[in-house]
């Protein structure tokens, strides 16, 4: 039967492979672009040549003859940060045309280019080659000129982004339609707060044939990826359950083997849950979590609680005795907001029928003298601080990045919150931070898809990372999840009512993952914070400013030549702002 192939399709007219040597490829080209041309004086060969990371391509016929070939690379020097080009394009004069080499060797390229892991795919062509790139999917940036010729650079279109949030998070929007999960202003949030309490809930399943698979590190993932959720939310986890399903007891065990490293690194007991032998594999887990304050109880907005506190007088003069939450016939005008109350603790007020924490911005030795807690001060917007005289540690603590040449960014002054952090409480203008941890590797199996570095680290340095968001309490936070680092960015931006831009430079990545794998698998312990936030330890993990938050929807990358290319058009989830 197989031998009918050869005879139906008729054998290859050629082959595209890399090139084994450049010798050919480069006689080629000075035929091509020096002689025929014209384009260079004595040689085409540049420093794209020299680079060891340039992949050369070439179509070759079933003799071993050169047809045709094609150069490709990272763009720049330095690290490759997923910024690729291609160029010097050519085929036989001989063979030019009914052979359709030179298209093939385009495609060829394209895909070489997305599976090194690029984000940006360029090239830049003569003017009277740029309609068949168009016909081959390609998009013209603008005209350029090059060696003294009109050039048209045209730029790939790489859609792994995109694809990637369709396939994880574009239909929550239509399937959720009407639930409200999170209630106003956490719709969509990493966990779930209950109205009236500190508690928060987050539920996770992981992927069948990943259970089927690697049973042990579903379990550790299982525990892995619910308290990243809590932690995204300043939540303390205090109990998990979890229902499993497997084909037999020694599977089961398996992956409770997993569960029970994972709970006792993370210091989060396992409560109960359920399990059923005899079934497909199946693992899915919830986790309880207590945040240091009552989650709101408002189905107001997240700029309703972000006001002004009733104790700013219309002076701007803050009066350290004025009251948070005073009840309607108390605040002329208006009705108080009952998230307007800092957040309490039971342990802050012993015997006390007023909780110190009810008093805004007091100074130190009044603080001392309260028994209040550093983290009951209300944040501060950067109209609320511009407009008061407020006392100096009213201000959270900025980090060296926040404040170059020693001035301060707008952004960086405190809001007025209460509860769990939002993953949409950024605006336009704020910065965009990711902490991630760095360390350890792909999981085996899971090349470009799973990084581990949690199954590696001590008890002590995982606990460390996930008091992170705790301690600096940004205005908005969101765990990444399995849409990658763009994806969970557009889901905070899409939750705040605004966009996006990433700055890819500035983005910290391991030096074993490309670019496009970074920012679009499942990175162990990532998160991403906007806006104000205190400095604050995060362990191992590491912290950069990578973009902002901007009035817009969507996604866009940022590059060092000041290119923007848009990577997601619209919200990720379709759920919309989360207030």
């Amino acid at each position: 039967m197989t031998d009918l192939v050869p005879a139906l399709l008729g054998s290859p007219r050629f082959l595209i492979e890399p090139a084994r040597t450049r010798t050919d490829y480069h006689r080629l080209r000075r035929r091509v672009f020096v002689d025929e041309q014209k384009l260079f004086a004595a040689s085409d060969l540049d420093d794209r040549d020299d680079d060891p990371r340039t992949i050369v391509l070439e179509a070759r016929d079933p003799s071993g003859a050169l047809l045709g070939g094609v150069r490709l690379g990272p763009a720049i020097d330095g690290a490759d940060i997923g910024w690729w080009q291609g160029g010097r394009l050519v085929v036989d004069p001989a063979v030019r045309g009914a052979q359709r080499i030179g298209p093939a060797l385009v495609r060829a390229a394209c895909a070489a280019a997305e599976q090194a892991g690029a984000l940006r795919f360029d090239a830049t062509v003569q003017a009277r080659f740029r309609r068949m790139f168009e016909r081959l999917g390609w998009e013209p940036a603008r005209p350029v000129t090059v060696a003294g010729k009109p050039h048209h650079l045209m730029r790939w279109p790489i859609g792994r982004i995109a694809a990637l949030a369709a396939a994880t998070k574009n239909p929550l929007g239509g399937l959720l339609d009407g639930l409200n999960p999170g209630g106003a202003g956490f719709v969509g949030d990493d966990g779930a707060p209950v109205p009236g309490t500190d508690l928060i809930a987050a539920c996770d399943a992981i992927l069948p044939s990943m259970v089927e698979r690697d049973p042990d590190w579903a379990g550790w993932c299982a525990v892995l990826v619910n308290v990243n959720d809590l932690a995204a939310m300043g939540a303390t986890p205090v109990g998990l359950l979890n229902a499993i399903g497997a084909r037999d007891a020694a599977h089961a065990a398996r992956i409770i083997g997993g569960l029970r490293r994972a709970a006792d690194a993370y210091g989060i007991p396992i409560l109960g849950g359920h399990t059923q032998l005899g079934v497909p594999a199946s693992l899915s887990a919830t986790a309880l979590g207590r945040t240091p304050g009552p989650v709101p109880t408002s189905d107001k907005t997240l700029d309703d609680r972000a006001r002004p506190a009733a104790g700013l007088a219309p002076g701007g003069d803050k009066n350290p005795d004025a009251h948070v939450g005073l009840t309607s016939d108390q605040v002329p005008g208006g009705e108080e907001h009952p998230s307007d109350r800092v957040r309490i603790t039971a342990d802050q007020a012993p015997g006390s029928h007023e909780h110190p924490s009810n008093r805004v911005g007091l100074i130190a030795d009044q603080a001392h003298r309260s028994h209040e807690h550093p983290s009951d001060h209300a944040r501060l917007t950067a109209d609320q601080a511009h407009r008061s005289h407020e006392h100096p540690s009213d201000h959270v603590p900025l980090t060296a990045d926040q404040t170059p040449s020693g001035h301060e960014h707008p952004s960086d002054r405190m809001r007025v919150t209460a509860g769990p952090v939002p993953g949409g409480g950024g605006r336009p203008g704020d910065r965009v931070r990711l902490t991630a941890d760095l360390g350890g590797g792909w999981r085996p199996g899971y090349h470009g898809r799973q990084w581990d570095s949690t199954s590696r680290r001590t008890s002590d340095e995982l606990r460390q990372m996930q008091r992170y968001v705790a301690a600096a309490q940004p205005a908005a936070a969101k765990d990444v999840s399995m849409a990658g680092i763009v994806g969970t960015l557009g889901m905070l931006a899409e939750a705040s009512g605004c966009g996006a831009v990433l700055d890819v430079a500035a983005v910290p990545r391991p030096a074993a993952a490309t670019m496009g794998d970074w920012l679009t698998c499942f990175p162990g312990f990532a998160m991403l914070t906007t806006g104000p936030q205190a400095e604050a330890p995060a362990g191992p993990a590491v912290t950069a400013v990578c973009g902002e938050l901007v009035a817009d929807v969507g996604v866009r990358l940022r590059w060092p030549d000041g290119e923007i290319t848009t990577v997601l058009t619209s919200g990720v989830t379709g759920m919309g702002a989360a207030a």
